[in-house]
């Protein structure tokens, strides 16, 4: 029988026992190419004898041997059709001195080609969920403050996870929940110039806020604005550490402070929070 190299065409010449021993799957002697025997399994022309039990089944009969080698007579000159192209059988077919076995598979290609497609998978859920965690990462860093916010709960995780990195949690300002409750601006009858204000003020929201600025604005008879000055945090704190917590929620606060009016002649005057 005859078999042919789907990569190099070689032609090789196998026996039946080679072709049932690897299940029909060879290597190339000449490309070294695993490929499938069988598929391209053709009769060696060369070949006259009757097959054995054709032999058997006729042995002593010369009529019949006589027969048969009338159905199937020798090759003759004239073509033939071999793997799909005409050869001419005067002219003799290259056949390939070596035909070796392939080893067999362990396990089924498909197996593998599934288990390789498991692994790609199993790398690319991987890869995804390393990314969602790196993205849900930063939306955490640059909203923090909002975070804290929304969820006061979290403050402390997030101050503790900005601690290493050296940021802070930043606190979120909403001036609409600042009320200025009373305010009074107090001049010193001795002293000319001298005065004091003293404001009252409250966080009506339910979230804790940054100390606001307290503006104070000096009117003239008309109304006219003769001066005006914001006052930060420190300014009627008077410490940094108690500007860094914060007002806390549904609380109200008073403060004075001393001013110099010089010769301001202020008719009134205006106090209002503000948030840079």
């Amino acid at each position: 029988m005859l078999t042919t190299c789907p990569e190099c065409r070689t032609t090789f010449r196998l026996s039946r026992e080679q072709l049932d021993a690897r299940r029909g799957q060879v290597r190339c002697g000449r490309c070294r190419a695993v490929f499938d025997a069988g598929a391209s399994l053709v009769p060696d022309p060369t070949e006259t004898a009757p097959p054995p039990r054709y032999q058997a089944a006729v042995r002593g009969d010369a009529a019949a041997i006589s027969r048969w080698a009338a159905a199937r007579p020798c090759p003759v000159p004239g073509t033939f059709t071999l793997f799909g192209r005409s050869h001419d059988t005067r002219q003799p077919i290259k056949v390939g001195d070596t035909i070796l076995m392939a080893e067999l598979p362990s396990r089924p290609a498909g197996r593998t080609a599934r288990g390789n497609g498991r692994r790609r998978g199993t790398l690319d859920l991987l890869l995804a969920v390393v990314l969602a965690l790196v993205l849900v990462a930063q939306a955490v860093y640059f909203l923090r403050g909002q975070l804290a916010s929304w969820l006061p709960a979290l403050r402390p995780a997030l101050a503790a996870a900005c601690h290493p990195l050296g940021c802070t949690v930043p606190l979120l300002g909403d001036v609409r929940a600042v009320r200025i409750e009373a305010s009074a601006l107090e001049t010193d009858p001795v002293a000319a110039g001298k005065a004091t204000l003293r404001v009252a003020f409250s966080n009506r929201s339910g979230q804790l806020q940054p100390w606001p600025h307290l503006v104070l604005k000096l009117t003239d008879v008309r109304g006219g604005v003769l001066a005006q000055r914001a006052f930060a945090p420190v300014d009627y704190l008077g410490k940094a550490g108690a500007v860094q917590a914060g007002i806390a929620p549904e609380s109200e606060h008073e403060f004075s402070l001393a001013l110099d009016l010089g010769g301001l002649k202020a008719a009134g005057y205006a106090v209002t929070a503000a948030y840079p």
